[in-house]
C-alpha cells in the first residue's frame, strides 16, 4: 500500500463513527428533495455543525468525505476492469458525473455507500437521482 493510501486508510479510521453521524445530520437526501441546489442547504448545515468544534473539525470531515469518495471511485474502476475489461466502461457517465454520482453516494449516508462498495452495479440506481456535487457542501469561506 502507498504512504498515502496508508495515510488516507487512518484518516477515514480516526473520524469514522462521528463522519457518519454528521452525514446523516447534513440529510443530503433531504435536501435533494427540496431544491436543484442541495449543497446551499447542506452547506448551512454543515456550518451549524463544525461552529461546535475546533477550527480543523470542518476540514477534516471534507477530507474523509473526499476520502471515501476516492475508494468509492477505485471500487468501480475494479468493478469495470474485471466486467468489461475497460475502468472506465461502467458506469457509463463521464469524470465529471461520475465525481457527482460518487459524492452524492457518500452524501447518502454509511448504509447506501457500504452496499454500493459491495455491490457496485448497483450505482446504476442511482443514475437518475443524484444531484451537483455533496462535495461543495465543505465549500465554507
Amino acid at each position: 500500500m502507498s504512504t498515502r493510501g496508508y495515510f488516507i486508510i487512518r484518516k477515514i479510521d480516526k473520524m469514522k463513527n462521528k463522519f457518519w453521524d454528521i452525514i446523516e445530520e447534513l440529510d443530503w437526501k433531504g435536501a435533494c428533495k427540496e431544491t436543484e441546489r442541495p449543497y446551499i442547504i447542506t452547506r448551512e448545515r454543515f456550518e451549524n455543525i463544525i461552529a461546535k468544534f475546533d477550527s480543523t473539525f470542518g476540514s477534516e470531515i471534507e477530507k474523509t468525505a473526499k476520502a471515501y469518495r476516492q475508494i468509492l471511485l477505485v471500487k468501480l474502476r475494479e468493478y469495470s476492469f474485471e466486467k468489461y475489461d475497460d475502468r472506465y466502461v461502467f458506469p457509463r457517465v463521464s469524470d465529471d458525473s461520475l465525481w457527482d454520482l460518487t459524492a452524492h453516494i457518500v452524501g447518502l449516508g454509511e448504509k447506501v455507500y457500504n452496499n454500493i462498495m459491495e455491490h457496485p452495479e448497483q450505482i446504476v440506481d442511482y443514475l437518475n437521482e443524484y444531484q451537483e456535487n455533496f462535495e461543495y457542501t465543505f465549500n465554507i469561506k
